[in-house]
């Protein structure tokens, strides 16, 4: 089998079901062998009975698989037991996919000797976006590099990325201390930690930008709010990529962390245009995440003495850099 696609649902058996559909309407070369493999993580809805229908559709190309324990990383580790392919390529549950898509994505493995890629991801607004913001650099929901194949040398996201097998198998699968689970307010992370932990090792990423998916952001993801509860989780989760060192702290939060802290707010409070003070204030909000993470470490007596200290972007391969305004963006 030379490709799976991996979807990982729970609940949304509607968006599921056009996802499929746009999986079966792919322009794909007759040559090219490929299967689905929906895992279910504990919904409640119609998501089996409608992937069953997909599967007698289709002659078992699409498969089902259940996947008990709640969190988003053990379903996409279930998925990655089912697949048969030899590239694993990954979506949401909720997303529009470009025709060539699956086609794309395998010209680009096909044609190199990357471990990974990833694709374009375009935010499709429910009311068209918040007028006064660049969504390129605000929104956590693009990854736009340009119109060239090229090196990645940040992480691709969930909703549009694929690997070889062969690279999983050596790097390992996702960590299930990330990611959505009802356990873990921070939601996020399992998708980006596994493309930066492949590049920090040294290997080869790619952006493939005729890998096209249109993800659908809901009205209340504009909300500032929200946005500024993304920003202080994400800083949570970078805290919690790998470890980071204590020898130097102020009441457990790293000195580096108060220095940041009090750019950042010097920053906010001193800029004046608009935009930019919103994008000041959430990136208030993020270092306040890596210090609310480093206080609970400390509470827990987890110490990382000797490792290397994060960067104000999070890590030697960036997971997400939204400082960069160029045209293309990043998520």
């Amino acid at each position: 089998m030379d490709i799976t696609i991996i979807i990982c649902t729970r609940d949304r058996s509607q968006r599921l079901a056009n996802v499929l559909r746009s999986l079966l309407n792919q322009e794909v070369s007759d040559d090219l062998s490929w299967e689905v493999v929906v895992v279910d993580n504990g919904s409640s809805d119609s998501t089996p009975q409608v992937v069953q229908e997909f599967a007698e559709e289709t002659g078992g190309r699409v498969g089902y698989a259940l996947e008990e324990r709640i969190g988003k990383s053990f379903a996409l580790n279930r998925g990655i037991e089912m697949a048969a392919g030899d590239i694993l390529l990954f979506t949401d549950d909720d997303v529009g996919l470009g025709p060539g898509w699956i086609q794309a994505l395998w010209n680009t493995f096909a044609t190199t000797d990357c471990a990974g890629a990833g694709g374009k991801i375009l935010p499709v607004f429910e009311d068209g976006g918040l007028a006064w913001l660049k969504q390129a650099r605000f929104f956590p929901f693009r990854f736009d590099l340009g119109p060239d194949r090229v090196r990645l040398n940040r992480s691709p996201f969930g909703a549009n990325m694929a690997f070889r097998r062969t690279a999983i198998e050596k790097y390992g699968t996702f960590r299930t201390d990330l990611g959505p689970t009802g356990n873990n307010p921070m939601g996020r992370g399992e998708d980006t930690e596994l493309s930066a932990r492949m590049m920090d090792a040294g290997a080869t990423l790619l952006y493939e930008p005729e890998a096209v998916v249109f993800h659908p952001i809901e009205t209340q993801k504009l909300h500032p709010d929200y946005l500024r509860n993304w920003y202080f989780n994400y800083g949570r989760f970078l805290m919690r990529r790998k470890p980071y060192p204590r020898d130097v702290s102020f009441f457990g939060i790293p000195r580096y962390l108060v220095r940041l802290l009090i750019e950042r707010i010097a920053k906010w409070q001193f800029t004046f245009d608009r935009e930019e003070r919103f994008y000041q204030r959430l990136l208030v909000a993020r270092v306040l995440g890596q210090i609310a993470e480093a206080r609970k470490d400390a509470k827990r007596g987890v110490l990382a003495p000797g490792a290397e200290p994060y960067a104000a972007d999070g890590s030697s391969h960036e997971i997400m850099n939204f400082e960069d305004s160029n045209e293309g963006g990043v998520r």
